[in-house]
């Protein structure tokens, strides 16, 4: 079942290259808040916001390895984890890693270079960048898309990673986790009106897996968010691929009401390679012509590509090849494009454009379906 996998290319045609980036640091403050409208056993509830900014000097500090961003996702649950209880954690993380992408070992994985620096947050820089919400999947945490982060935020975007814990007992599993999940991003649009370098009216929400859900579910209740980009999300459900989930899909549907026509943003989805839609739970394709919607299949890709994952294990083992790492470059072009038009109101990128090129170039690899 793709959502359970884990506790959880080089682009081929000029225009949907990034621009060169500019001359910033990956600064990475954690801010680790308390809903009081909501408990955790006898506990507020707990909010772990990873806060990507650029940085324009960082100093006395030596970049975060991929197994220091491991152990930081321990900390989702309890902020007063020992270091050695981290790394238990991040231990079985990168042992699943190893396993599931057929790596020699894990300590590669831990030793990886993300050129991310931990820094305090600059208290009197004046600088405002739009910023972007991820949710990520069942489980996950900033862990799972560190690479793309980094080259959103070279691209002027503050990152704000949400890693969710559910209802107590804090393991995501089911329907009524999701809410909790829904909640934690309209817990964390409101922290950001209080971080410096983030510029609150220019908001777009961003996810993989189940985070897809959330922040459907999030831009209906809200209309604080500009744009939704969903990498291989729940909200687009197929039947018959896994009994268990299409149960947790039935109960998402009853829990709270679902309104399509409330989703009024542009509005991305991007799939791997599964058969064609069968049912969803959002209705996406029913909503306002006036409101682009972009679908689009990667049809030889799966859940994983979606993720910084693969290609840190083909970064770390040179003997897979790249081809997902070059896929995920595709994808990381195709983000920064549509966060340029949608959340820095770049209309001259026409990311539709972007899209219609990948196929036209490279039909046997891309499609619209979904």
């Amino acid at each position: 079942m793709k959502h359970y996998l884990l506790p959880v290319a080089v682009l081929f045609f000029f225009s949907c290259k990034p621009v060169p980036p500019k001359t910033y640091y990956t600064g990475l403050y954690t801010i680790k808040a308390y809903d009081s409208t909501r408990h955790f056993d006898q506990k507020f509830r707990p909010v772990k916001i990873d806060l990507f900014y650029p940085a324009t000097q960082i100093s006395g500090v030596a970049p975060l390895s991929y197994g220091d961003i491991l152990d930081m996702g321990a900390l989702r649950l309890d902020y007063s984890l020992p270091k050695d209880s981290c790394h238990l954690e991040s231990q079985q993380i990168a042992d699943a890693i190893t396993q599931e992408f057929k790596l020699d070992s894990a300590g590669r994985i831990f030793r990886f270079n993300t050129e991310v620096y931990a820094a305090p947050l600059p208290a009197k820089d004046t600088r405002k960048y739009p910023v972007i919400i991820y949710a990520a999947g069942m489980n996950g945490s900033s862990w799972e898309n560190i690479l793309l982060f980094h080259q959103l935020v070279q691209q002027g975007y503050v990152v704000a990673a949400i890693s969710s814990v559910g209802l107590y007992p804090g393991y995501m599993s089911a329907a009524v986790d999701l809410e909790e999940q829904v909640k934690d991003i309209l817990f964390t649009r409101q922290q950001l009106s209080q971080a410096p370098l983030a510029d609150t009216s220019h908001i777009g929400l961003l996810s993989w897996s189940m985070g897809g859900s959330a922040i459907t579910k999030a831009a209906m209740q809200s209309g604080d968010f500009k744009c939704l980009l969903s990498f291989d999300g729940t909200e687009i459900h197929r039947y018959g691929e896994d009994a268990e989930w299409d149960k947790v899909f039935n109960e998402m549907t009853r829990i709270t009401q679902v309104v399509p026509e409330k989703l009024k943003v542009p509005y991305c989805y991007l799939s791997s390679a599964h058969p064609p839609k069968v049912d969803s739970i959002y209705d996406i394709q029913q909503r306002s012509a006036a409101t682009p919607k972009y679908f689009m299949k990667f049809k030889h890709a799966r859940h994983e590509d979606f993720s910084s994952m693969i290609a840190i294990a083909e970064q770390v083992q040179p003997t897979l090849g790249d081809e997902h790492k070059k896929r995920q470059q595709v994808i990381r072009g195709l983000t920064v494009k549509f966060f340029d038009e949608y959340l820095k109101d770049k209309t001259s990128v026409n990311f539709g454009h972007q899209l219609d090129s990948l196929l036209l170039l490279q039909p046997n690899d891309y499609s619209k379906e979904y």
